[in-house]
């Protein structure tokens, strides 16, 4: 995606000229961390995607994606498995189709390596009876890199571009209402809890949403 946004998009090495300098300001954390961590790979992003408007580059993304996805899958890895059988979902899905994506959740996610952790909170928390923010929490508590300039920090700028300065902890306690972020703390406990016993499969065993 980020390749694919450098094709249309704002260049690294050029001012914004029509922004207003307010929004040019809030713009300027994220455009900095995104060129320090694509580095020498912009210029193969631009080969890659050589197309000047947005919609020729979206429709080349999304053939690449689409590719790597059912590759991926066909390697037998659960977690591409996941992510490719929700690119065909219906909202919302069949019980039976819900009940195979929190089982690849279950085979993917391992307590003992946080990663899988931060994969699921972005890719399946709303198949488990814990938020994404729970998730992610608890992957800090099990050793993830969340302080402020670490992995979490800056894969949340590059990602989803809301860069902040401090740890993921701090964020949220700043973003959260205070009865919100007494409900994330108790449902952090009781995921690591679960976590600990070994109960993965009842983190996974809430229906589908209804219509």
């Amino acid at each position: 995606m980020e390749c694919a946004d450098l094709s249309y998009g704002e260049r690294f090495d050029e001012k914004p000229r029509y922004a207003s300098h307010l929004g040019a300001r809030a713009d300027q954390p994220r455009n900095e961390l995104r060129a320090e961590l694509m580095g020498s790979l912009i210029g193969e992003c631009r080969l890659l995607f050589p197309e000047t408007d947005e919609e020729r580059a979206m429709l080349r993304w999304q053939s690449m994606v689409e590719e790597a996805l059912a590759l991926w899958a066909a390697s037998g890895d659960p977690l591409g498995q996941l992510l490719d059988a929700q690119r065909e979902r219906h909202w919302p899905p069949p019980l039976e189709e819900w009940r195979a994506e929190q089982s690849l959740a279950i085979a993917h996610l391992d307590p003992g390596n946080p990663q899988t952790l931060v994969d699921l909170a972005q890719a399946f928390a709303e198949g488990s009876r814990f938020t994404g923010e729970v998730w992610t929490l608890a992957a800090c508590d099990l050793g993830y890199d969340c302080a402020a300039g670490g992995a979490l920090q800056r894969r949340i700028c590059l990602s989803h571009g809301h860069c902040f300065e401090g740890s993921y902890e701090e964020e949220l306690l700043q973003l959260l209402p205070p009865r919100q972020w007494q409900i994330v703390q108790g449902q952090r406990r009781a995921l690591l809890e679960m976590l600990r016993r070994g109960e993965l499969a009842a983190i996974f065993d809430i229906p589908p949403p209804g219509p």
